[in-house]
């Protein structure tokens, strides 16, 4: 059986405290309180930089420009609760 995906778990918006291999929540106890882990935030950060800088250079390309504004809804939708 394979693992779940990454993308699928942050589709669901939270932990299913199943002990998912790939889940990409962490549990604070004392809170009782479920964040992104540190590594996946820094791996949207980084498709979200690469996103703005397919903008910045897409100098008139409304295809790139269009397709690039689409991943940037996907990951806002991703993050959303």
């Amino acid at each position: 059986m394979e693992p779940i995906s990454r993308e699928f778990l942050l589709k669901q918006n939270k932990c299913c405290n199943n002990g998912c291999a790939n889940c990409p929540y962490q549990t604070n106890k004392k809170m009782n309180e479920q964040e992104l882990r540190e590594d996946i935030r820094l791996e949207i950060a980084k498709r979200i930089e690469d996103i703005l800088q397919v903008i910045a250079s897409a100098q008139g390309s409304a295809c790139k420009v269009a397709a690039a504004k689409v991943e940037l809804l996907s990951l806002h939708r991703d993050l959303q609760d």
